[in-house]
């Protein structure tokens, strides 16, 4: 993983605050991993990883199969994943989701929102993200989230193009 291989103790950090210039006090990653820019040519500058532990699924069905259980859980997990990628506008410092999230486009950071629910499983973009697509519990696709009616800001801060 040429993330994790390339990365020091110094470009590392936990909620790091001023990310955003005009909502300082926002802290839209949990770990912030600054990568270090050889060209012009990298895709970004850091990568914010927001990690959200997610409620339950409730269901009704006893007889539910494996694959259909599974499929349910990737579904929940996704939502709360997209949830993580609007940003609402902060009215303490008049800022609109559509300046913040032209802000990290302008910075070129991406984000990333892990998901993990009460069993420990991590949702798709994290399990694929740490251990590759090929072992990924589950995984994502290129359009997954452009189908979910997205909005101009998930489009702008993550190209909603999930490769990882």
């Amino acid at each position: 993983m040429p993330l994790i291989t390339n990365s020091t103790a110094d470009n590392i950090h936990i909620e790091l605050p001023n990310i955003f210039d005009k909502a300082t006090q926002l802290r839209p990653g949990d770990v912030v991993i600054k990568h270090p820019i050889n060209s012009t040519e990298e895709a970004h500058h850091a990568t914010l990883i927001d990690v959200t532990l997610i409620p339950p699924y409730k269901t009704h069905q006893k007889d539910t199969s494996y694959t259909e259980t599974a499929n349910i859980m990737q579904k929940h997990h996704q939502t709360h994943e997209y949830k993580k990628f609007k940003i609402n506008d902060h009215p303490p410092s008049n800022s609109t989701s559509e300046q913040l999230a032209n802000e990290l486009t302008t910075k070129r950071y991406r984000m990333m929102p892990f998901t993990i629910d009460h069993h420990g499983m991590m949702g798709p973009i994290a399990s694929e993200f740490l251990l590759g697509q090929e072992n990924a519990t589950f995984t994502t696709s290129p359009n997954e989230y452009e189908t979910r009616s997205t909005t101009t800001e998930c489009g702008k801060i993550s190209n909603c193009k999930l490769r990882l």
